[in-house]
């Protein structure tokens, strides 16, 4: 149970970060310039609920449940990855 609430603590965490990773993508197709502080800042905090994932000892659903927002996070990354490729 305390795995459980660790692992949903960090998705409402990654829900926003996921919502500020649509914005930047909103914002980049709109042609708006972005500052690539933007993107560094929004990788740094994603990899930082990854690393707290890491440290959340899990079995059974939330094993399954954490696997699922670490693979989250690796497509936000990418995706901000991509956008800041885009902006330099």
């Amino acid at each position: 149970a305390l795995a459980i609430a660790a692992v949903n603590a960090v998705t409402g965490e990654v829900d926003k970060l996921s919502d500020r990773v649509v914005a930047l993508e909103v914002a980049v197709n709109g042609g708006t310039q972005v500052a690539v502080r933007e993107f560094d800042m929004a990788a740094e905090l994603l990899m930082r609920q990854l690393l707290k994932l890491d440290g959340i000892e899990a079995e059974g659903d939330a094993k399954v449940q954490r696997k699922a927002e670490v693979r989250r996070i690796q497509n936000l990354q990418e995706a901000v990855d991509k956008l800041k490729a885009r902006c330099s």
